[in-house]
């Protein structure tokens, strides 16, 4: 019974840490054998181990308390870990104050860059600072899937309305499958996200409503190809602005120790920055694309929430 209700008391207090697996079990061993010398030093003085161990986890304190303490002294990131974590979002901006977003050298080296970097710190146990990173390893095959999505819902259409899908059938039957495939592995990476923390996934997908709100303006302003160099210039400007924006707020939610205050910054942020972005590059925060906008960033804020929630009930099914 009473170690039934250790590892109760534990398990509750591991969810509440969000650290990797190998330091999470690593300070729950710490915590375990504070509370088992406890025990044990209480009984010496006559109490019942049941009684022991409740007067034990009572001094140390609720699962909660605790938690949070623990949370907000593993999870506040030194300077050089918060500026690791903004670095991504302070040189996507930086090639848009330069005007460099069309230079394909430039951004290539951008995202292998991201890519290095990301692979290289995940095969050691990935340090919090470099989901942002890993955000903008995404911003490639995203695009590459955003067109092929767009190819295979045109053809289905097609298909629907005429009988054939517009385009060869194995390339169609391709596209589809690419198109599903890349939905599978998107959701496995963000389930292994959020098992680390919620947050961390919120972060991931930070920057791509104001990715997305840029690509519209320039797909309405001549496309990558026909664009109008002047009229861009200003829009480059204020959209490096929002990129600044973006690194600002990820360096004061690693900064911070408090998980309340993280949560808020962001939860003020992503909304903020979003439609931010839509009145710099669509020109209105009223029209569709602005609401549209804002959806999305709601959704990078609440649906890595409500994952986490399903993957810890699941756990707890399972357990």
């Amino acid at each position: 019974m009473m170690a039934t209700a250790i590892q109760r008391y534990l398990g509750e207090l591991g969810r509440r840490l969000r650290l990797d697996p190998k330091e999470r079990l690593e300070v729950l061993r710490e915590l375990q054998a504070h509370l088992e010398d406890k025990a044990q030093e209480l009984q010496q003085r006559g109490l019942s181990p049941e009684s022991a161990w409740r007067l034990a986890a009572q001094e140390l304190g609720s699962p909660a308390k605790v938690g949070d303490e623990l949370y907000a002294a593993h999870h506040r990131t030194s300077l050089a870990e918060a500026c690791l974590a903004a670095l991504p979002h302070v040189l996507f901006g930086v090639l848009f104050a330069l005007h460099l977003w069309n230079a394909i050298g430039v951004i290539a080296v951008f995202l292998m860059l991201a890519t290095v970097t990301t692979v290289l710190v995940w095969r050691k146990g990935p340090p919090s600072w470099v989901y942002p990173w890993l955000g903008y390893c995404l911003v490639a095959p995203a695009a590459v899937w955003l067109f092929a999505f767009s190819e295979v819902s045109y053809a289905t259409l097609e298909l629907f309305l005429r009988g054939t899908p517009g385009i060869p059938v194995l390339l169609y039957v391709l596209g589809s499958v690419y198109v599903l495939l890349a939905i599978r592995l998107a959701w496995r990476l963000l389930v292994r996200v959020v098992r680390r923390d919620w947050l961390f996934a919120s972060l991931m997908v930070f920057p791509f409503p104001v990715l997305v709100s840029w690509l519209v303006y320039l797909n309405n302003n001549g496309g990558v190809l026909s664009y109008d160099r002047q009229q861009l210039l200003f829009v480059d400007g204020a959209t490096a602005l929002v990129f600044l924006l973006l690194a600002g707020t990820t360096a004061v939610v690693y900064r911070v120790g408090s998980r309340v205050v993280k949560v808020t910054t962001l939860a003020f942020a992503m909304p903020v920055i979003a439609l931010l972005a839509g009145l710099t590059h669509l020109g209105s925060l009223w029209s569709g694309g602005a609401f549209l906008l804002l959806l999305l960033s709601v959704a990078g804020l609440a649906l890595p929430a409500y994952l986490e929630g399903q993957v810890a009930r699941g756990n707890r099914t399972a357990a």
